[in-house]
């Protein structure tokens, strides 16, 4: 049985152990948080539980995604030479840094991060192996999106790139290979337009429901923009959004509606309130 390591678990994290476990992957969990550990155990359940309810996946595939998953308090407790490692932790440099610093020390043969934003090449800058190093990035945290983005370093080797490949296929969705670039391709995409979505509703232009149901009635998106937003973390888009003005410019200028509501705690789906109310 293929094995992998997902390094938090946050909602991306969580959703990224699902899809493989329900392939057939052994998975391991790294959380030192025991109260995330528990949440991303539930979450794990109710996502097996909701694919046999809505047909998705049969009763032995929703039984076999839970048991896939193992959870982990620390790295150390990580087997060596695992097939993939998918480094989750929030959107912070120094930490990324600090944690795939750590994990390529168990020498697993291919190292992601699933990073929105940071660059592949500054976080591979401090790796000893760069060439088994690139970004998965998953675009949807709940679980709607059939391809993931990846982001090949500019020392990442075609060995590397044909295994992440092979991995992606292995559980059934797509992908997209792109060059390292500020934002990818899907981020700055996808947030020019969540952005926008925010300024309109920050000058009253119209509701979130509203503008949410244009966007998928009108141009077949699964879920609107606000609401992703509010699925993803508004502390997230707005991290996102800083760092794409930095190194792109006033377009990504985050609206004050959206600081504001991470300065309130409204972070979405997580913490119950965003643009949405969540229970």
């Amino acid at each position: 049985m293929a094995k992998m390591a997902v390094l938090g678990a946050g909602v991306m994290g969580t959703s990224i152990a699902y899809r493989f476990s329900l392939s057939g992957w052994e998975v391991l969990v790294v959380e030192p948080n025991p109260s995330q550990r528990e949440r991303s155990k539930e979450s794990v359940i109710s996502l097996a539980a909701d694919g046999i309810r809505q047909s998705k996946v049969t009763e032995p595939q929703g039984v076999r995604s839970v048991n896939n998953v193992e959870y982990l308090e620390t790295l150390s407790q990580l087997p060596q030479a695992i097939d993939l490692i998918v480094e989750c932790v929030p959107e912070d440099t120094d930490l990324k840094f600090k944690v795939l610093k750590e994990a390529e020390a168990l020498d697993p043969k291919v190292l992601t991060t699933s990073s929105a934003s940071i660059s592949v090449n500054l976080l591979a800058k401090y790796l000893d192996h760069p060439e088994r190093f690139l970004g998965l990035h998953f675009l949807d945290p709940n679980l709607e999106s059939k391809v993931v983005e990846v982001v090949r370093g500019g020392l990442t080797s075609e060995t590397t790139l044909k295994a992440v490949l092979s991995y992606i296929t292995s559980i059934g969705i797509e992908s997209s290979t792109i060059l390292d670039s500020p934002g990818f391709a899907s981020s700055r995409l996808e947030i020019a337009l969540a952005l926008e979505a925010m300024r309109m509703v920050e000058e009253s232009v119209s509701t979130p429901q509203d503008i949410d149901r244009l966007i998928t009635h009108a141009f077949g998106h699964v879920v609107g923009p606000l609401m992703q937003s509010d699925m993803l973390g508004l502390d997230v888009r707005l991290e996102t959004a800083i760092r794409l003005q930095e190194s792109l410019g006033e377009r990504f200028r985050p609206p004050q509606l959206l600081i504001d509501m991470v300065q309130q705690g409204r972070l979405g789906k997580k913490c119950g309130e965003g643009f949405y109310r969540w229970s």
